[in-house]
């Protein structure tokens, strides 16, 4: 008895690493070098990428142009996606981590998944 319990003990360990693990690969799997708004723009749905920009306009509710040297892109920033007391300025200089989002009768857009502010 006491050795199956070990083993049950240690394969919910394992598993539980394991599971540790993974959440942490699809934690890190955006690029950490920021890339230029007209490359996002070329890339396929559902890439990932890394943006720097100035917020110049709200469009509306959690969406914003986000401008750089090479163009304008609309980011989809949630609310509980900023720095915790911290929220969005016209202006503003940030970094995005996000996915492409493509749509089929619009223009491509960001959905962030994390935001930082450039100071």
């Amino acid at each position: 008895m006491f050795k199956t319990s070990v083993a049950k003990h240690g394969l919910m360990l394992t598993s539980l690493i394991l599971g540790f693990s993974a959440f942490a690969q699809a934690q890190s799997t955006h690029p950490t070098t920021p890339i230029s708004i007209a490359a996002a723009q070329a890339l396929p749905n559902d890439s990932h990428v890394t943006l720097e920009g100035v917020l110049t306009k709200k469009i509306k509710h959690e969406h914003y142009e986000l401008k750089d040297a090479s163009g304008t892109i609309v980011v989809d920033i949630d609310d509980k996606r900023w720095p915790h007391g911290k929220a969005a300025n016209i202006g503003q200089k940030i970094r995005v981590w996000g996915e492409v989002d493509t749509h089929r009768y619009r223009a491509k857009d960001i959905d962030v998944d994390k935001v930082e502010i450039i100071h």
